[in-house]
């Protein structure tokens, strides 16, 4: 896949962590305190790190070695830390400040969780059941309130959807995997419409990942057998994309998940070269052709 011509121009990029503490970094998030976590699928961890130094790598439920493979990551205001567990059918909370833990669905067994995300404007947990084929809701205390779709590739439908990014205006984004696109609801989760489609080309996908957007309402998709990050318009509209395979600064090697704070700075998960990428976007004035 061919980036855009002029593209990185519109990037800075910030700082790359490559540590032993990574191994197979696949979701990051950066909570209101500014400490970014990470889950690592093959650590069986959930780490954070501070002012670029890793400030704790903790198998949380060591006592327990319970995690077996850490996946979807989300924070509530309170930076009380979610993240689901595909293996184990649960979704985990974390708080670093009391010390607390434990599993936010008790009540519920998943079926292979992967994305999560939480809505501040409804106070409601998306995830995503790969396994089922459906996107469970719940309330802020793990309470499951209804569920969303099946398999299939109708609109509202999913096959093995994946990651959740849901925006300060609730809408609800979410990468339909082996359906080859991105789905668009409303804050209810009502289906608003989808894009993307099966391909080589731009615009299109291979093995969606991560999915995020920036305050200018742009749509970022990680692709990770393109190893590129594509962004759309908040329409579907193919913009820009950038990355190529390898391992120097602001190249990836099978990247997966991504996050963009309020600043526009643009977390990578890139998970084969062990660590995770940022850039920062420094044009102000939206993406034109």
């Amino acid at each position: 896949m061919n980036n855009k011509k002029g593209f990185a121009k519109l990037f800075n990029f910030i700082f790359e962590k490559k540590d032993r503490a990574l191994v197979a970094p696949v979701s990051v998030f950066s909570d209101n305190d500014n400490v970014l976590w990470i889950t690592d699928r093959a650590l069986h961890e959930l780490v954070a790190v501070k002012k670029n130094k890793i400030i704790n790598i903790s198998r949380i439920f060591k006592n327990e070695n319970i995690l077996s493979s850490p996946i979807g990551l989300c924070v509530f205001p309170d930076n009380t830390v979610l993240f689901t567990d595909s293996d184990n059918g649960k979704v985990y909370f974390f708080n670093n400040k009391t010390n607390t833990s434990g599993v936010f669905n008790k009540n519920d067994t998943l079926i292979r969780p992967a994305g999560i995300a939480y809505s501040v404007l409804t106070e409601e947990v998306f995830v995503s059941e790969a396994g089922a084929h459906r996107i469970s809701v719940f309330d802020k205390n793990g309470k499951l309130l209804r569920i969303i779709g099946q398999r299939g590739n109708a609109d509202g439908e999913f096959n093995f959807p994946g990651f959740i990014w849901i925006d300060d205006s609730g809408v609800i984004y979410i990468v339909d995997a082996l359906n080859f696109r991105v789905q668009i609801f409303d804050k209810n989760g009502k289906f608003v419409k989808s894009f993307g489609k099966h391909g080589d080309g731009t615009g299109s996908f291979a093995c969606p990942k991560g999915i995020a957007s920036d305050t200018f309402g742009n749509i970022y998709v990680v692709d990770a057998l393109f190893n590129v990050v594509q962004i759309f318009d908040r329409n579907g509209r193919f913009l820009y994309a950038f990355g190529k395979k390898g391992q120097d600064k602001g190249e990836f090697w099978m990247p997966t998940g991504i996050f963009i704070d309020s600043d526009n700075n643009i977390y990578v998960a890139d998970s084969y070269n062990s660590r995770v990428q940022v850039f920062q976007l420094i044009s102000k004035e939206k993406y034109e052709n």
